[in-house]
């Protein structure tokens, strides 16, 4: 048996049958994410925040042209930051409590399908741990096919925390648990290959808005 096998470390293999999409999306802004490693390897990458619930936003991540190159950590890899907070407006208060996909990944043979992985964190302090997936689960050999979740993923249903952003910007990796070509693309997202994050302000923050505007809503109140 080949070693490729091996990085089971952190890594997620996440079950998505039987998942109910996302209804009533509704676009409110959009941002730019690029590779802040090497910008000339990775074209720039669209991220649009849907809606369907005031308190939990979908942020969609077109990651189509995206290259998945080398093993955790290489320089090589693409990595990138999304300010999450920014758009939403909750700033430090955005958590990521869900994950979602809808993608089409080709890859250099001999790489498998199923090397191909994804790993989201905090922006401040990428350490490993956040999430880990391999949209291509179970894909051990190479080709072109294209995966869903079938909607969003509950971290927490699935035994992963969620994901505080104490700064409000997401960091994303994109990498290969065997690396077949070193120094070189393994795989291919291509066009319309999509990510999505689910996200909800911390407890605290909602209180706090709920305050502001009950306290907005006194201070308007007509004398008797």
């Amino acid at each position: 048996m080949r070693e490729r096998e091996r990085f089971i470390r952190k890594t997620i293999a996440l079950l998505v049958l039987g998942l109910a999409p996302v209804a009533g999306a509704q676009i409110r802004s959009s941002l730019t994410l690029r590779d802040r490693a090497s910008p000339i390897q990775a074209p720039a990458v669209s991220a649009t925040v849907v809606s369907a619930d005031p308190n939990s936003l979908i942020v969609e991540i077109d990651i189509g042209g995206i290259g998945s190159w080398d093993e955790y950590g290489d320089w090589d890899n693409f990595i990138g930051v999304v300010d999450i907070g920014g758009v939403t407006g909750w700033g430090s208060a955005a958590v990521i409590d869900g994950v979602g996909w809808d993608l089409t990944i080709q890859t250099v043979a001999p790489s498998y399908l199923s090397e191909a992985e994804i790993y989201l964190d905090d922006a401040i302090n990428p350490d490993g741990v956040g999430v880990w997936w391999a949209p291509g689960a179970g894909g051990a050999f190479s080709g072109t096919a294209a995966y869903t979740s079938g909607g969003m993923i509950d971290l927490t249903d699935n035994g992963i925390p969620d994901i505080p952003l104490p700064d409000g910007w997401m960091f994303v990796e994109m990498l290969e648990s065997y690396d077949d070509h070193p120094d070189a693309i393994d795989a291919y997202y291509l066009s319309g290959s999509k990510l999505y994050v689910s996200v909800h302000p911390e407890p605290a923050t909602v209180i706090l808005l709920g305050l502001g505007i009950a306290g907005m809503a006194a201070r308007r109140r007509p004398p008797r």
